[in-house]
This record gives structure tokens, sequence and C-alpha cells, in this order.
């Protein structure tokens, strides 16, 4: 049951299962953070790997976090209890601590972060990762800081939206508990004027909804010009989209 897990998290992880690993290979938990990157570089495949070079390492970071990160913390940093006693102890978890890391997110970002730089052939400069974290919480209690990094990362997302932009947002509606389907609509609007964190937008399509009270009601509009937030909508040539 525990090798499928594994597994299934493996494949959810970037698919990384793709190497020909016995069990005790895959079931192998590094004792040390330089073993951490050995074993990473054991499991994920070479394709994989190549992927991985390609990206930035922000993007690199963002897209593993919930997926990879969380395979890691699961499987190498939590310490195994049963009946409330520490059957197994995380040796990794314990070098990391030592090394200055005390939060399970922080840890396996950092070995995320030192994968990618070893990929690239960029020097790991792992005291200066630790360095950065702890400055990180130090600012995070100035409020000052807290604010102006806000609103840096504000004008950032709302730089890639102009006025003239066509917007959509898939509408869910008429929830019930009977086991019938909930309605759906893809709406349409145009950005018709933009705040330093709203958009102001005019709706062109109601995704072939004819009662368009509802739409209104579910996207917190009152006609079919309002200010809505950004968040919640995506520019219709979204790679995504």
């Amino acid at each position: 049951m525990k090798i499928s897990i594994l597994i299934i998290g493996l494949v959810i992880s970037f698919n990384l299962f793709g190497q020909n690993l016995t069990k005790k290979e895959l079931r192998y938990i590094p004792k040390d953070f330089n073993e951490s990157l050995t074993q990473l570089n054991k499991v994920i495949p070479d394709s994989t790997k190549t992927r991985i070079k390609s990206m930035t390492e922000s993007d690199f970071l963002t897209q593993t976090h919930f997926s990879t990160g969380m395979w890691i913390r699961n499987y190498w940093l939590y310490n195994r209890y049963l009946f409330g006693l520490i059957v197994t102890k995380s040796d990794l978890r314990k070098d990391l601590t030592t090394k200055g890391l005390y939060s399970n997110d922080d840890m396996s970002g950092v070995i995320l972060r030192s994968f990618h730089r070893q990929l690239n052939n960029v020097d790991i400069n792992l005291d200066q990762q630790i360095k950065d974290i702890h400055q990180w919480y130090v600012n995070m209690n100035n409020l000052e800081w807290r604010a102006k990094q806000d609103s840096i990362s504000w004008a950032n997302y709302m730089a890639k939206y102009e006025i003239g932009d066509t917007l959509t947002n898939h509408v869910y509606y008429d929830r019930n508990w009977l086991g019938e389907p909930r309605k759906n609509a893809v709406i349409l609007a145009t950005i018709v004027d933009k705040s330093d964190r709203q958009l102001k937008i005019n709706i062109i399509s109601f995704g072939g909804e004819t009662d368009e009270k509802v739409i209104y009601q579910e996207i917190k509009c009152e006609s079919s010009d309002c200010w809505i937030n950004p968040h919640w909508w995506k520019k219709k040539n979204d790679k995504d989209e």
C-alpha cells in the first residue's frame, strides 16, 4: 500500500516515475541535503530534467510546491508515529534543521531550488538561500515592507491588462442538492477602464443564458458595466483558455 501511494505521488509530482528503479531505490529516504539532490536525480527521468532545465527557477518552484514539494514533505521530512510514539525520525529534516531551516515548506523549497540550480550548472549557494529565508521572516513582520511588496505584486499583475482586452469567466450557478447538474455559461466582457487593483468591464456575451440577472448576481455586478476583481477572470488570449 505504501509503495503504491508513493508511486501515485511521484506520478502527480511532475511525472517523476519514469526511471527503472527497484522498490528499495524508490522507497529510499535521503539522510541529508546532498543525498536529497542525488535521490531526485535518480527518480526523475531525463526527459523531465530537460523540461525542468528550460523553466525559470521561479516557475519551477511555483509549479512544484504542491506536487513534488508536497511529496518531499510527506515522504522525506515528516517523522513517523505509531500510537503517538515516534517510530522513525527523518534524518533529512534533522540535517536541514541543523543548517537553519525549521519549516518543512522552506526545506522542500530549498531542495527544489537547489536541484534546479544543479541541473543548470548554477551555484547552489545554500548558505545564502537560508539567509534569504531568515530575512523573509524578518521582513514579514515589517508592515511597511509587506504593504510595499503587496503594491508591487498588484502593479505587476495589473500590467498585463489593457483597455480593450477581452475577458472570459466560466460561471456556474443554480446550485441544488438533488443530484441535478448546475447550469454554467462562459461569459465575455471587454475592459473599459482600470484602477490599481480592479477592472471595469462591459459584458458583451452571457454565454447563451437568457436570464441575465442570474449572471449579474454570480459575478456581483448590477449591470453590464461594473468593476470586478481580475483574479476571477482570464484574458481571452491566455494560453490556458
